[in-house]
């Protein structure tokens, strides 16, 4: 239900392509400085994702506008990685005009060996959100 009514919604931006398949859509990057947004539905409710950053729902339209979010301006996705592997992901939101960290996912194995390097992601869709 949540991904038919995304795909209504991205009808208003006939250059962004995403890709479905049962119970998930996927938004790909579309910049190189964007990232990728995705939908996992289940029957119980459903899984939203920036990249490696996820959060569930059980309410359709927080899902819905998890999504939005995501593909607005007002979204920044900060990513961890050492070596080539990412570990970390960071949702970011302004508040007074400074990035804030709203929410945080991360992984347990990594080359915690090597260097850290931090990149901000941004998609730029959707103006504001």
């Amino acid at each position: 239900m949540v991904i038919s009514r995304i795909k209504e919604k991205l009808r208003k931006y006939p250059h962004v392509t995403y890709t479905t398949t049962e119970g998930h859509l996927e938004i790909p990057a579309q910049s190189p400085t964007g990232f990728r947004v995705w939908i996992h539905e289940r029957a119980d409710g459903c899984t939203v994702g920036f990249d490696g950053w996820h959060e569930e729902f059980t309410d359709a339209d927080e899902a819905l506008n998890c999504c939005a979010f995501g593909l607005s301006t007002a979204c920044r996705l900060r990513v961890f990685s050492r070596g080539s592997a990412d570990y970390k992901w960071q949702v970011l939101h302004k508040v007074d005009g400074q990035w804030v960290t709203d929410s945080e996912t991360g992984l347990f194995v990594f080359p915690f060996w090597q260097g850290s390097v931090q990149r901000d992601l941004q998609n730029e869709i959707i103006s504001g959100a």
